[in-house]
């Protein structure tokens, strides 16, 4: 009764500078021994222990005082299970108070490695066996100190952490503890935030770092520390700790290895996706398994069916298997099919979505990236968002070119080096073993933002564009020699680039754009030669077409090229009327022009589109003016 009033003056009670001051209780009943003006024995020791286990602003008792409590009208014991207690052998049954007013709920009981202090999860964990094994193998077999999860945001680290350390709590009779670290910033604060969770007492003027070790020392522990990249001197804690508590273990989550002597990195990736839409295939992938799972979680009817199963492939597919994504795009699935999803779904994510059970840069995709984003200096902030012009993976040259320029001084090298161990982007291995770098769909999205938000988008996607052009020209060059195979497979390695830089460039523009649609010309007239010989007519025409269009009747030597261009993949799909004309045009406009090299061109295209319609004489005659105006052209020579 006392504990239940203390609590509620306490809550009740406005205190200074609208803080909360919350007290934890707790209460046990036995049989102590005086000694001066006090009591000492276990019984104590044992009340001391279960007050130590409640959080701030509860009461938890023992059985044996739970066994008293008889008339104490609106008073309810909720169980709380067995939990161990520190120099206690076997495990305690506690209770905890719950009376009108009081704070009702709570985190779970800070007991001695229990698996309830972990943080629960809504859902089993999902397609991890493989990386489960890896880190029980490195702890338990391999004897491993330190073990980190590092992967990109969403990718389900902080999830694989706690699964793991569930199943490790039996090596640990000292425990196993889980530490959230995503608002600390600095070592001291580190050390403190390891100690709250570890309840870890002692004098008051000695360091958080010394009262830690000196309590670990004789342990055997494991620290689940999470969220630790932005802590800048994380390593030097973690060393420090290690090797003052040599049977302490550390599970440590980040985005970047903590690059530690004896550190064995796992990397977490993406769920896996589909490997077909074939029913079966879609229902064993991981990526679709989780999908499902968070969508019936609020909408207990949704079935993956043959009807939808590609949109939630697809859906899956643009997420990246990112567990984060999939999650907040599922929680729509209570109003919206995968098709309405997919149709609406929204780069950044997690609008709407309310995830209060998370750290707040956890609860939407957008909020997660920029957590990583702005860990970045700046120099690694500029080169990042640049990235994002990239449709497809590209090499260390390609982000010279495009990316490197304004980098601070630095190296691009060691700036992509630093962007691979914050995982923001991923490295890949060409088959030449040269690396290549990639961005996740999600977080190239998230870089095109950041790039839109800069002063510096018009500059690094017009670089992009005329790497496009020089690349696309070399390749295509091979095409005609002993190389062409490289040409062919280096063609096809740039054409998602190519057509987000032609989607780009070719619109219509004032003259401040001037520059760009001439360069998309020019790009668009070097991929005519790779389209036209390996059979992609129609794509061909599809650009040449808007690059007409936007052209208009502009005379200049870039309109006439698109107007042959255009007239030959006409031709080539028998549509010789609509060739013959654009032909007409581009032979009227190099007249006006005093192109006589153009106008050589154009007779030569009309020649051949008579002849396709069966005019021998018309083929002639345009044949004959081919050779005049070719005449005139070598004579100006």
């Amino acid at each position: 009764a006392a504990a239940v009033a203390g609590q509620s003056g306490l809550q009740r009670h406005s205190w200074p500078t609208g803080v909360d001051l919350r007290v934890r209780m707790g209460i046990h009943t036995g049989e102590p021994q005086r000694h001066e003006d006090g009591y000492i024995g276990e019984d104590v020791h044992r009340a001391a222990r279960i007050g130590s286990t409640a959080n701030g602003g509860q009461i938890v008792i023992s059985e044996a005082t739970r066994g008293l409590i008889t008339d104490l009208p609106g008073v309810e014991v909720r169980e709380l299970g067995r939990h161990r207690l520190k120099d206690f052998a076997g495990d305690t049954p506690l209770y905890h108070v719950v009376a009108p007013g009081l704070i009702d709920q709570f985190p779970p009981l800070r007991s001695l490695g229990k698996p309830a202090a972990l943080p629960s999860a809504a859902t089993p964990l999902v397609g991890r066996s493989a990386e489960l094994r890896a880190v029980y193998n490195q702890f338990v077999e391999q004897g491993a100190k330190l073990v980190t999860l590092t992967g990109p945001g969403g990718s389900g680290k902080t999830r694989l952490a706690v699964a793991a350390a569930a199943e490790l709590e039996p090596q640990y009779p000292d425990g196993v503890y889980f530490v959230a670290l995503q608002t600390v910033d600095t070592g001291e604060r580190m050390w403190s935030a390891i100690g709250d969770a570890l309840d870890v007492a002692g004098a008051t003027d000695a360091p958080p770092s010394s009262r830690l070790t000196s309590q670990l020392a004789p342990r055997c522990a494991l620290l689940v520390l999470d969220n630790v990249e932005q802590i800048p001197d994380v390593d030097v804690v973690v060393s420090s700790l290690l090797s003052a508590a040599h049977e302490v273990r550390v599970l440590a989550v980040s985005r970047r290895p903590l690059l530690l002597a004896g550190e064995h990195e796992i990397p977490v990736s993406p769920l896996a996706l589909p490997a077909s839409e074939d029913l079966d295939a879609v229902r064993s992938s991981p990526a679709v398994e989780m999908f499902v799972r968070h969508a019936q979680m609020v909408r207990p009817s949704f079935q993956l069916t043959q009807d939808n199963r590609g949109d939630v492939v697809a859906l899956c597919r643009h997420l990246d298997g990112l567990p984060l994504a999939l999650e907040l795009a599922a929680a729509h699935s209570r109003m919206l099919s995968p098709h309405a999803l997919l149709s609406r779904i929204d780069s950044r994510l997690g609008v709407g979505v309310t995830a209060t059970d998370r750290p707040e840069h956890h609860r939407s995709l957008g909020a997660m990236i920029a957590w990583s984003y702005d860990l970045l200096d700046e120099s690694e902030q500029a080169v990042f968002r640049r990235l994002g012009v990239f449709r497809a993976s590209c090499d260390l040259d390609a982000i010279s070119v495009v990316a490197g320029a304004g980098a601070g001084g630095m190296d691009v090298l060691d700036v992509v080096s630093r962007l691979v161990e914050t995982s923001m982007v991923s490295v890949l291995e060409a088959a030449d073993g040269e690396p290549r770098i990639e961005l996740l769909q999600t977080i190239r999205m998230f870089a095109l933002d950041r790039l839109a938000e800069s002063d510096e988008g018009e500059e690094v996607r017009l670089r992009h564009l005329r790497w496009c052009i020089d690349v696309a020209d070399r390749m295509t060059n091979l095409l005609r020699g002993p190389l062409h195979t490289v040409g062919l497979d280096g063609s096809a390695a740039i054409e998602s680039d190519v057509r987000a830089a032609l989607d780009w460039s070719l619109r219509p523009v004032g003259d401040e754009g001037r520059e760009r649609l001439a360069a998309g010309h020019v790009l668009l007239a070097v991929m005519t030669r790779y389209w036209s010989s390996f059979g992609s007519v129609v794509e061909a025409r599809s650009w040449q077409e808007r690059g007409v269009a936007i052209t208009g009747e502009t005379d200049s030597e870039s309109t006439m090229t698109l107007l042959n261009d255009l007239g030959r993949s006409l031709l080539r799909q028998t549509e010789v009327d609509a060739a013959v004309a654009l032909f007409d045009r581009s032979l009227q406009m190099a007249r006006r022009l005093g192109r006589r090299d153009f106008e050589a061109r154009a007779h030569n295209e009309l020649a051949m589109a008579r002849r396709h319609r069966g005019d021998s004489e018309g083929a002639l005659e345009a044949d004959g003016q081919v050779a005049g105006a070719g005449a005139t052209v070598s004579a100006a020579e």
